[in-house]
This record gives structure tokens, sequence and C-alpha cells, in this order.
């Protein structure tokens, strides 16, 4: 395999580039050129490309973020709410902090009594 001239690194790129706009995956990407994922990601940023959400993607939340709210106003600790709810703390932490979910403030009337 010969070394890339400039010229034909450029016009990979720009292809490249196309191909992600028109729809491809970076795996794809990655598979088609053989180069590395962090390669493309570069590539994209020095075209001012924003790349796209990967992963797997969200849930609906199983749980109402204002219960836990309450549970944490009435000192319950993150590991044993994540346990009642049967989540993860990463997830409780997410949801809570997630920005395009409106959150209410907990009022201390809205608390429960410990038992």
């Amino acid at each position: 395999m010969h070394r890339m001239t400039k010229l034909e690194m450029e016009l990979r790129n720009m292809e490249i580039c196309k191909l992600y706009k028109s729809g491809k995956t970076i795996l794809e990407l990655e598979e088609r050129y053989n180069i590395k994922k962090s390669r493309i990601h570069k590539i994209l940023q020095d075209n001012d490309i924003k790349t796209r959400r990967t992963g797997p993607t969200l849930k609906p939340i199983p749980f109402n973020v204002k219960d836990i709210e309450i549970d944490r106003a009435n000192g319950m600790k993150w590991k044993d709410i994540a346990k009642k709810y049967n989540t993860t703390i990463n997830a409780l932490y997410y949801y809570l902090n997630c920005p395009d979910m409106p959150k209410k403030k907990v009022n201390k009337n809205d608390t429960v009594s410990k038992v």
C-alpha cells in the first residue's frame, strides 16, 4: 500500500465528509476507508461537521423524577434510591441533570415524613 499524497488525502477527506452528511455512520466509514474512528472524528471536526449522537437510544424514564427528588430531600442515599427503582446511580444522575427534562424544585411541604 502506498502512502497517500496530500491531494489524495484531501479528496478522501472530502468524500468522507460528503458520505457522512448523506447518512453514513462513522463505523461504515471506518470499514470503507480502513482508518480509525478517531481519525474520522478529526476529519469531520476539521471540516466543522457535528457528529450525530451514537450509542443506544434512551429508554423512557423508569421512575418519576419528582419522587426521587423527594426521596433525596428525605435523606435517602443515592445507592438506596437506585436500588428502590431498580436502576443505576449514573442513570439517576443523568435523568436528574438532563437539560431536556423540565425539572421542578421540591418544596419542603412536598416531602414525605420518614416512617
